[in-house]
């Protein structure tokens, strides 16, 4: 009777320690989450700080034809607002590499824009954020992930559902949206202003 008396309160204790322990792992692994969630958000901004600039500086030929026009707007409503959704993130993602992708057309048909320093300069910066958010992609999926591990396992599992711990959906770069789109609209306007400014 006495053992019973002892060892009841010390399986409480170690279970209160348990919970405890496991919620706090939850609440580390859902803030480095968020924390990487952030980080997307940081580096979406400053690549479209970045492309907005690059597009200001396009020649004023391309900036009055209708199909860049179109883009312009597309990149000014893109603009990442904090606390978006995963889905918006993404969106946010496609609308810019549309964006970028009319700036490089711009660039194929004027060589000499592609020598202009303050647009090569724009370029090398939109290419270093490019690269800071495709590692701010591989950190946020990565700590979905350890997120979501905690959350099935055994036993944080049981304290994740008490405690009504949620996930976020792993960003997905849609590579095949990047490869279909169609600027050929683009590249023929472009071309023949270039063409026909020459004559």
């Amino acid at each position: 009777m006495d053992f019973l008396i002892w060892v009841v309160p010390v399986l409480l204790i170690a279970l209160v320690v348990l919970v405890i322990v496991l919620y706090n792992q939850l609440v580390g692994a859902r803030n480095a989450m968020r924390q990487a969630k952030h980080g997307i958000e940081v580096a979406l901004t400053q690549r479209h700080d970045l492309l907005t600039k690059q597009m200001q500086v396009v020649p004023a030929a391309v900036q009055a034809e209708r199909s860049f026009q179109e883009r312009v707007v597309e990149l000014r409503q893109a603009r990442p607002g904090e606390g978006q959704s995963v889905p918006q993130l993404e969106d946010a993602d496609r609308a810019m590499d549309r964006a970028q992708q009319a700036v490089r057309v711009t660039a194929e048909a004027y060589p000499e824009f592609r020598a202009n320093a303050s647009f090569v300069e724009l370029q090398e910066s939109v290419q270093y954020v490019e690269e800071q958010l495709a590692a701010a992609r591989r950190s946020f999926n990565g700590a979905v992930a350890r997120l979501d591990d905690r959350r099935q396992m055994f036993p944080s599992n049981i304290v994740a559902g008490m405690f009504g711990f949620g996930t976020e959906p792993m960003f997905r770069a849609q590579e095949h949206e990047r490869a279909d789109v169609d600027l050929s609209g683009l590249r023929g306007q472009v071309g023949g202003e270039a063409s026909g400014s020459g004559q």
